[in-house]
């Protein structure tokens, strides 16, 4: 069935893993505990409260998406022809791939580690209990950051071992090598993204960090690797990843300072509050 029967298979497998959750959160024992049967009618009121902060969350995850395709599709690779024509060298979009097959070995352990705090931090505000929040989002921190330091270091010594894993071909590696140092670069800061940017969900601040993400990703991504690649034509796909790289940045910088600036200690995430600030 080729890429249909990938996405049928894609599709069964969210079915059967909505179907197992909601057969667990129906299990007599969470019953008991929890009452979910007792307490499965809607309430408006609060799915309202639920939508006024998980919304833009997703909103985030969209924009961040969004303009990783849009970099993919319009921006790595992109060349011009001895007749000023705009192609796109398979050589450098296939060195891309690569790296951003390797790049999931640093962000989606350090995803996992950001949904687990996301979790801990809202049962810490629960608790009345902010400083912790705080110690537990440092710990998740630090973690985040060796881990991705650790794999920084591999991408800058073994990069060429990692492109020759996927490929033979001397000008995708050499490609693939020059991407993934670059991708090591800004390790530490996707580490400090990714954490505070769970930390600040599970605080409630969601609308600060949508706004932020879409407008870092339309200037510095998008708008910063056109022009990069404008005006450094002969820098290849080094210049739409260096624009990448300022994005990252400056998301991890950003969503660092808005939690040690302490505005998601005045969300009220049980109680009534009134919207508008962000």
């Amino acid at each position: 069935m080729g890429i249909a029967g990938a996405a049928w298979g894609t599709n069964i497998a969210a079915v059967i893993q909505t179907l197992i959750m909601l057969v667990w959160f129906l299990m007599p024992q969470r019953n008991r505990l929890y009452h979910t049967v007792k307490m499965f009618k809607l309430d408006w009121k609060k799915l309202k409260r639920l939508i006024w902060f998980g919304l833009p969350s997703g909103v985030q995850h969209v924009a961040d998406i969004f303009a990783f395709t849009v970099f993919t599709l319009s921006l790595v690779g992109r060349t011009f022809d001895e007749n000023g024509g705009l192609t796109f060298d398979p050589s450098q979009q296939a060195a891309h791939n690569l790296a951003i097959r390797y790049l999931h070995l640093g962000f989606m352990p350090t995803i996992g580690l950001g949904v687990a705090l996301s979790s801990i931090v809202g049962k810490c505000i629960g608790e009345q209990n902010t400083s912790l929040a705080k110690r537990n989002t440092r710990m998740a921190s630090q973690i985040a950051l060796i881990y991705m330091g650790m794999v920084a270091l591999l991408f800058l010594l073994f990069g060429r071992q990692l492109a020759q894993v996927f490929t033979d071909d001397p000008i995708v590696i050499n490609w693939a090598v020059s991407v993934l140092a670059i991708c090591a670069a800004f390790q530490i800061f996707d580490a400090l993204g990714i954490t505070y940017s769970f930390a600040l969900r599970g605080a409630g601040d969601t609308h600060g960090p949508a706004v932020i993400m879409a407008v870092y990703a339309g200037v510095f991504m998008l708008a910063g690797g056109y022009w990069s690649t404008l005006q450094f034509p002969d820098a290849g796909i080094v210049a739409p990843w260096v624009a990448a790289t300022v994005y990252v940045s400056m998301l991890g910088i950003t969503f660092f300072a808005r939690w040690k600036l302490g505005g998601w200690e005045k969300i009220n995430l049980t109680g009534h509050e009134t919207p508008g600030s962000f």
